[in-house]
């Protein structure tokens, strides 16, 4: 599998080699859509250089797609689906195509910050086109069976024209409409609120904010800037993230099928588990804790930081090791990962490994004899369908063994590295990501060996 994904890297690093339009207008679909391909098997390849060439050749990709926002033929008004002569179904392919072009770099983009950390070079703000259509419409292969789904469904086609920046500035449209988005949609607005959250974050945190709240070097030696938890939210952006919150919970995936085995289903579930980890510990944090690209000083720093944040609000702790022992459980049976899959997988363990490395025992142990699941000794966290029990166990923790599929019971302070030990004999066998996976495992290795990992 793996020689098959490098011969279509190598296809299309042809195709973007011979076929470089001489400016971004002339260039066709196609050559967009592979230029985005290749962007994909770059950043998920697991090797350094080719990451590399992703960030070298990432102005090619982002000219692409703003050249397509930009360009006014695809104009809103000019979807009518209704036409005698039946010109209107290629127009309807042609416009659904490019705005699944445009929404599908903007996906990618998200997934660069939440896998490797790296800040989109596009904007909410720039994609001002409406989101593309999902159903039945796109299982027509051609014009007439296209004409007799519109036939059989009159309301098919009739495009909403709600862009994404719509969603996010209006509660009442959000609502609305994540009763009825799904699949690659809903994973599209997940991924976005936690760029968004993001960006807010950085920029209440920013330089500017230090100097306005604490305006004199004095109040700032009292208060430094520091780089993670210890610092405290402000108030304007604890507000701002209960609001985003209720969204969180709004695009929750379906918890109450386990386990999971649909391809999309297991993504949108992997995505949605991962981005509740970082959203309370940094993706910088968890990789710090493991000694990653960080020096003596700086691991230190995360040390002291996450023990700080485990003596902090228990229920946000619990429902963080929910979402890893989750994440854990639906990746560890998965013989065959796509993409970033086996970074879910390493954030997921890495969080139990702090987890059990750092915190006590108060963690998990319930607020008092009333507040415990009926009828249980053990709990089996990663299969906790019920949402009764779920926040039970968030509110008030849990009086007996903590149970992990692939890990056993959760006990801090015992075994640690067993998690990652079962995340390497996870991972050394998978073949479609074979660099990527490879490459967690010997890192992790060295971890468990007391070392700092390279990858």
């Amino acid at each position: 599998m793996e020689q098959y994904r490098s011969a279509m890297m190598s296809l299309h690093r042809d195709v973007i080699l011979h076929h470089l339009p001489k400016s971004p207008k002339e260039g066709e679909l196609t050559f967009s859509q592979s230029v985005l391909l290749y962007h994909i098997s770059l950043a998920f390849d697991g090797s350094r250089p080719l990451l590399t060439n992703m960030y070298y050749e990432r102005s090619i990709l982002m000219t692409l797609c703003h050249s397509r926002i930009a360009t006014k033929a695809w104009l809103r008004g000019d979807n009518r689906v209704q036409s005698a002569d039946g010109t209107r179904w290629e127009t309807w392919v042609a416009t659904q195509s490019n705005y699944w072009f445009i929404y599908s770099v903007w996906f990618f983009e998200c997934l660069t910050q939440i896998f490797l950390d790296v800040r989109p070079q596009l904007k909410v703000e720039d994609i001002d086109v409406p989101l593309p259509e999902q159903g039945s419409l796109w299982s027509a292969g051609n014009r007439s069976d296209w004409e007799s789904v519109l036939g059989e469904q009159p309301g098919a086609g009739k495009r909403s024209e709600i862009s994404l920046k719509d969603i996010l500035y209006d509660a009442d449209t959000m609502q609305q409409v994540t009763t009825d988005i799904h699949g690659m949609l809903r994973i599209l607005l997940v991924v976005t609120l936690f760029v968004e959250e993001s960006t807010e974050v950085l920029r209440t945190k920013s330089w500017l904010s230090e100097r306005i709240s604490n305006p004199s070097a004095l109040a700032r030696s009292r208060n430094p800037t520091r780089p993670f938890l210890e610092r405290n939210t402000p108030l304007r952006l604890q507000n701002r993230i209960k609001a985003l919150d209720a969204d969180f919970t709004l695009l929750q995936p379906e918890l109450a099928v386990f386990p999971l085995t649909n391809n999309l289903s297991i993504m949108q579930a992997c995505i949605y588990h991962e981005i509740h980890i970082i959203r309370h510990v940094s993706l910088q944090e968890l990789y710090a804790l493991t000694g990653w690209q960080a020096s003596k000083p700086y691991v230190d720093i995360a040390e002291r930081d996450f023990k700080l944040w485990l003596n902090g609000h228990k229920p946000t702790i619990r429902k963080c090791l929910w979402h890893a022992a989750t994440l854990f459980s639906s990746l560890h049976s998965r013989r065959h990962m796509t993409l970033w899959e086996p970074l879910c997988f390493l954030n997921g363990a890495t969080f139990i490994w702090a987890y059990l490395k750092y915190a006590d025992g108060k963690t998990i142990e319930a607020s008092s004899p009333a507040h415990t699941i009926e009828n249980q000794k053990a709990l089996r966290l990663d299969q906790l369908t019920n949402e009764d029990e779920r926040n039970a166990w968030f509110e008030h923790g849990f009086n007996g063994n903590i149970h992990v599929t692939g890990i056993g019971n959760l006990n801090p302070g015992e075994c640690p590295n067993q998690v990652l030990e079962e995340l390497y004999r996870c991972l050394i066998p998978q073949t479609g990501t074979a660099n990527l996976a490879g490459g967690i495992a010997k890192a992790i290795m060295q971890v468990c060996s007391g070392l700092s990992p390279s990858f």
